[in-house]
């Protein structure tokens, strides 16, 4: 499954888009990459809250690091952490449609018991 963020992108225009809260495991940071010259966070096991639990939406996702996103320091790599965000379409270099997460707020680590 590469993703399946499009059954929650919202197509109706709205004045303030649906958010979701998510959780994934961390990966690892870029910084400057030629097709994303701002920090970038590599996550996997991307997973949306839903009222029974959560359904897998991404195998893996490169979120943007800017705006409110900041990560607590000395955040041990595989450790996983819930936030919220809005689901984006966008247009890859290919021309292919994909999606992905923009306007992540309320990054926290879920404790280990819990993940």
């Amino acid at each position: 499954m590469r993703y399946a963020l499009f059954g929650i992108y919202s197509l109706s225009p709205r004045k303030r888009p649906a958010r979701y809260r998510f959780s994934a495991i961390i990966g690892h940071l870029a910084i400057g990459k030629i097709w994303a010259p701002f920090k970038t966070l590599l996550v996997t096991d991307v997973r949306v809250r839903e009222k029974r639990g959560s359904s897998l939406v991404a195998e893996h996702l490169w979120l943007p690091m800017f705006g409110s996103f900041v990560l607590p320091e000395n955040l041990p790599r595989d450790a996983r952490i819930e936030f919220s965000g809005v689901v984006s379409r966008y247009k890859r270099k290919n021309g292919e449609t994909d999606y992905g997460i923009d306007q992540i707020e309320d990054v926290s680590i879920v404790p280990p018991a819990l993940a």
